[in-house]
């Protein structure tokens, strides 16, 4: 199956597909004119795990400290819960202006060893996911 409509195969792709109207679609420029136009994508879509995450502008704050004395305060937050992080802000909104007592708050660079830390706690979780259900 093709990517993109026959005509725009060679054209060159910017960015990633991107859901709109209920379809994908991406943005690709004209070899000979050097406009960008939007088209129709059709290819497999993979997920943008820097962009769901939070990692927009290279980083997220993540936060130390946090208990059930404090949990409720970033429930009512901006913040966000993963398993992987616990509590965080992503990179384009600001953490809140005084945290609770006893919490400090680190940035998490997404970088090379970042993601390869992650790839290789995914891949353990699976595998623990795995052995507890057989």
């Amino acid at each position: 199956m093709k990517e993109v409509a026959a005509t725009y195969e060679k054209w060159e792709r910017v960015g990633s597909p991107f859901f709109e109207d209920e379809k994908y679609y991406i943005t690709v420029i004209n070899p000979k004119t050097g406009k960008e136009k939007v088209v129709r994508w059709y290819g497999e879509v993979r997920p943008d795990y820097k962009h769901l995450l939070g990692f927009d502008n290279g980083y997220i704050t993540v936060f130390e400290g946090i208990n059930k004395d404090n949990h409720e305060f970033f429930k009512e937050s901006n913040a966000r819960y993963a398993w992987f992080f616990g509590w965080y802000v992503v990179s384009t909104e600001s953490i809140p202006d005084a945290l609770p007592a006893g919490v400090v708050a680190h940035t998490l660079e997404w970088d090379d060893s970042f993601v390869d830390a992650a790839k290789r706690l995914a891949a353990t979780k699976k595998i623990i996911g795995e052995i507890y259900d057989e």
